[in-house]
């Protein structure tokens, strides 16, 4: 029998806490270590403070007998010996210690090769391999814990024989006993169909087999959510591009590429995993052949009409792109579609229909950056329409955002702007003053907070943040990346502009002269 080379981990494994992780990421291969011997650093952490008492007396004992010799004999080297001695008694008791620890449990390892098709572990009791052939059935067992009566014990078992060897091992609370058993029973599946073995599920309490199995993850469901790894992971990369940040950006770009080769090779037919591949490159032949290969692969999905609906606006064509996104919402309402409409209808700002769609994509998906987007809308036409009713929906949206990810400096920044242009302006500075203590490296809290005090006229404090913001913005490397040059050049243009204003009203007029030169000079540049 050949064995397909199977994609066996699900995302939720690294959410789980399992006593096993998988440490290789290569296609086709997959191994599990269970860690329980001490490391290294154990020795001189855990057994230290766990033994304290135990080494204490002994140790006490043997400086006492030095500090008695060495004042008897008046001679302190004795003292220096006997300290000597503890410090090796310890070290010994410590060794003795991790030894018999290490003999009573320690580390074990199994792995899965594809190339040989069979099974191949280790443990303190041996090395051990068996055939694919040799498997009768997989089994996950789920049991509630002897020692717990609220944690569930769960583990996937491959049966040779008589005997059973442990491949995952899992422990939950009782709440979520059901969806560790289903992640479980999920990588149990695809190993059985991999190797042509039955599955079944064993165990005590609430958890029946049936409903277990019924739930387990499709293929592409699988496919999904690694999809939506490589998306967020693709984002973290677009930030550090945007930060300068090229080392971290290439090590996201590549993780981002392994999220969606998955997604790929569970379900082959996933357009907007080709699509999003292709993003992941700057050269626009590239991205064209993934548009062209996710409509082959998928003529049915909308990812590839998106891609277009976005070309369209990116080309200055903004009725059409809004008669396509159109299109696609009457086919089919989706996030994507929504927020791509949204995104041409603010651009244009037709900013009542930009956050009708944003509501849209909030109520299909209700993560953080959906709101912070549709507050921003919010925002420019509260400033544009001079209504504080759109800013209080706007400080709202952003004090949803901060819920969930409260010390995410841009959400304080922009939360502190929307409280000064309500006029809460003593708010906004007392918030912006913690922002900058909790971020003293970010310049646009700076910059920020020193608008407001220019605005007030409290010259000496806004030239002191556009001064230190200006510092910030000199130190920021963006490399090669015209993107990132072009956002801290602006930036930094901005804030010698704001300085001159500063320094007009304190009749500081070269000041002001040099600094309109350097904002001329870098926003000449743009």
């Amino acid at each position: 029998m050949k064995y397909e080379h199977i994609m066996l981990d699900v995302p939720e494994v690294d959410a789980m806490e399992v006593q096993e992780s998988v440490k290789d990421w290569q296609f086709g291969k997959r191994v599990a270590v269970e860690y329980i011997g001490l490391s290294l650093s154990d020795v001189f952490t855990v057994l230290p403070i766990g033994c304290s008492l135990t080494l204490l007396l002994p140790s006490l004992i043997l400086v006492v007998i030095g500090v008695l010799g060495s004042v008897n004999a008046n001679d302190w080297s004795i003292l220096l010996r006997y300290v000597i001695y503890a410090g090796i008694l310890i070290a010994v008791i410590l060794f003795l210690m991790y030894l018999m620890f290490v003999a009573g449990s320690g580390s074990r390892w199994w792995q899965m090769n594809w190339d040989t098709q069979e099974f191949t572990w280790k443990s303190n009791r041996g090395k051990g391999r068996v055939p694919f052939s040799r498997i009768d059935k997989l089994v996950i067992r789920v049991e509630r814990d002897s020692t717990d009566r609220k944690d569930h014990h769960a583990q996937l078992e491959a049966c040779i024989g008589d005997r059973r060897q442990t491949l995952f091992i899992g422990r939950s609370r009782e709440q979520s006993a059901m969806e560790a058993a289903i992640v479980l029973a999920t990588v149990g599946q695809r190993l059985a169909e991999a190797i042509d073995v039955p599955l079944s599920i064993e165990g005590k309490g609430k958890l029946p087999a049936d409903t277990i199995l019924a739930k387990v993850i499709s293929s592409d469901q699988l496919a999904e959510k690694y999809r939506q790894l490589g998306n967020r992971v693709r984002g973290s990369m677009s930030l550090c591009e945007y930060k300068g940040l090229h080392d971290e950006a290439e090590v996201h770009r590549a993780e981002a590429s392994q999220h969606y080769m998955q997604a790929l090779k569970l379900n082959p037919s996933d357009a907007e995993a080709i699509l999003r591949m292709g993003e992941l490159s700057d050269d626009p032949a590239i991205r064209a052949t993934a548009m062209e290969a996710a409509h082959r692969a998928n003529p049915h999905s909308q990812a590839p009409l998106l891609e277009k609906a976005r070309q369209l606006f990116f080309s200055d064509q903004f009725e059409e792109a809004i008669d396509l996104y159109t299109q696609l919402l009457r086919d089919q309402p989706t996030v994507d579609a929504f927020e791509g409409r949204a995104g041409v209808y603010e651009y244009l700002e037709r900013y009542e229909d930009a956050v009708a769609d944003l509501t849209e994509v909030i109520n299909l998906d209700s993560s953080e950056f959906n709101y912070t987007h549709r507050g921003d809308v919010l925002f420019s036409w509260g400033k544009e329409a001079k209504r504080k009713d759109l800013l209080s929906r706007a400080l709202a949206d952003y004090e949803k955002a901060i819920e969930s990810s409260p010390d995410d400096e841009p959400y304080q920044t922009t939360r502190c702007q929307i409280l000064s242009k309500m006029g809460r302006t003593d708010e906004a500075l007392a918030g912006l003053d913690q922002v900058i203590r909790d971020h003293p490296d970010e310049f646009h809290p700076l910059t920020v907070r020193g608008e407001i005090h220019l605005e007030r006229h409290s010259v000496d404090a806004a030239i002191d943040d556009f001064t230190t913001a200006i510092g910030l913005l000199k130190q920021q490397d963006p490399g090669g990346d015209s993107d990132a040059k072009d956002y801290f050049d602006t930036a930094l243009a901005y804030a010698y502009k704001f300085r001159a204003s500063a320094y007009r009203l304190d009749n500081r007029n070269t000041d002001a002269d040099a600094d309109e030169r350097r904002f001329q000079e870098l926003y000449g540049q743009r």
